[in-house]
């Protein structure tokens, strides 16, 4: 019998990057019988006048065309454990298809019913690339998790643990938000989840007693700051730790290098001052966003200055000087290149929710981490936050986690307690916090003022009886 997913696409004619083979976008995604009634085709691919068109795509439709069931399986069908396996017994979609860029695909098949039994197929490219691997398909009936040792029983299937090995090969992270504001997220480390949120303790700062709160996900919104802190944290000590090529030597022994060869004494006392104070002036320029998240120190470079102002312009002391401080300049330059890529990322965070926040404000330091203030200056825990606010937070959030993974985020319905004004700026805004990456988003939504002026819009078609 045919694939009835067959296509004569050219699209799939794409450039591919081979180091990144097996890391590859959502090309796209094709389902039949949701509900046993409509049929979707979701195509990241086609071409649109906005440049958003090729990361976003907005399902829209009335209630009960199976837009959340649809969102719920294709995160299951990506997410490869025997739990994803079991939830898809319970969805009524009769086919679905993940396609990828590089070939890849995914693919879920019922003979008969919209529900239970089902077989899922992987195709990935064979390691070391070349031409796609055979297909291995898997056979899933809701009598295998009739147990508790329903894993062992999935273990012992034929195909079972190689076929999870080629999905999670395909190394997509796929982050879930629900209409309820659970967020599922494949790529939750277990480290992360068996410590408590810095954010799930009560904190009474006139006391500075700490008392733990039972553990469970009732403080979602605490424990998502808590993970993007994290990441921003480690994204710092990274770039901190990176080799910088162009001052291998370090700074003391640059330093040590220019007093023994006398690299100074070669400028006037002038040209070394003109040359220390622009560079400085420069650094502090510079600086200044880095210097507020506390991602760099700049506090000497204004005293040195502040001295080197009043110096008079021929004191030949600062030649010397000038070996000495110049490799410190560099070094500091060198440390803002490393630091730059999360400079912009904290930034765009902050900024981003700093811009539908009213009355209320985010800051970031790298000492401190993420913290929340009302108008008044007063700190706030998140579930101190409004309804609208935690639902916001929880989505932007995810959305710059996501850029470390390169993932496909689903939201269903994102404009639950969002006003019409926040609603606008949404869509925009999450493109902005992923903006350079491979993040692609998937929306089902009710509102215009979501929809925006993006084109191609997916709307389901129905089946013919």
């Amino acid at each position: 019998m045919a694939d009835p997913f067959e296509s004569d696409s050219s699209s799939s004619d794409l450039l591919i990057d081979p180091l990144r083979s097996t890391v590859s976008p959502v090309k796209m995604i094709q389902a039949r019988g949701v509900l046993g009634e409509f049929n979707y085709l979701i195509d990241f691919t086609a071409e649109f006048p906005h440049p958003a068109n090729d990361r976003v795509k907005i399902i829209y439709a009335e209630n009960g065309r199976g837009k959340t069931n649809l969102l719920r399986a294709v995160y299951y069908l990506l997410h490869a454990n025997a739990e994803s396996l079991q939830a898809l017994i319970e969805i009524p979609i009769r086919d679905l298809k993940i396609e990828f860029v590089n070939g890849s695909f995914l693919k879920l098949a019922r003979a008969t019913d919209l529900d239970g039994a089902f077989t899922t197929t992987v195709s990935c490219p064979a390691p070391g690339g070349g031409t796609i691997s055979e297909e291995l398909t898997l056979a899933i009936d809701p009598t295998d998790f009739g147990s508790r040792m329903y894993k062992r029983v999935l273990s012992n299937k034929d195909n079972y643990l190689d076929y999870i090995e080629r999905v999670q090969s395909l190394s997509r992270s796929t982050v879930f938000v629900g209409d309820d504001r659970r967020v599922l997220s494949s790529a939750d480390d277990v480290e992360a989840s068996t410590r408590p949120s810095a954010w799930e303790r009560d904190v009474d700062i006139s006391s500075s007693r700490v008392r733990n709160t039972p553990s469970g996900r009732t403080l979602e919104v605490g424990e998502t700051l808590d993970k993007v802190e994290r990441a921003f944290t480690r994204l710092t000590l990274e770039g901190i730790a990176r080799d910088r090529p162009s001052h291998a030597l370090g700074v003391y022994s640059q330093i040590t290098s220019n007093v023994l060869t006398g690299t100074s004494v070669s400028l006037l006392a002038a040209k070394a001052r003109e040359d220390l104070l622009v560079k400085s002036k420069a650094l502090l320029l510079r600086g200044a966003r880095f210097e507020r998240y506390g991602l760099i120190r700049l506090q000497q470079v204004k005293q040195i200055v502040e001295q080197l102002t009043t110096t008079r312009a021929n004191d030949t002391r600062v030649k010397s000087l000038h070996g000495i401080i110049d490799p410190y300049l560099s070094s500091l330059s060198d440390q803002m290149d490393s630091l730059a890529e999360t400079q912009k990322l904290i930034d765009t965070y902050v900024t981003a929710v700093n811009n539908f926040l009213d009355r209320k404000s985010m800051r970031f330091n790298a000492a401190n981490g993420i913290l929340l203030f009302d108008k008044h200056g007063k700190r706030l825990r998140p579930d101190n936050l409004s309804s609208g606010e935690k639902h916001l937070l929880l989505l932007l959030s995810n959305a710059v986690l996501a850029t470390d993974h390169g993932s496909l985020l689903i939201i269903d319905e994102p404009e639950l307690s969002l006003g019409l004004a926040w609603q606008r700026k949404l869509i925009p805004e999450l493109l902005r916090c992923t903006e350079g990456s491979n993040v692609q988003f998937l929306v089902a939504s009710h509102s215009m003022q979501i929809i925006g002026d993006l084109d191609g819009l997916v709307q389901p078609t129905e089946e013919i009886a």
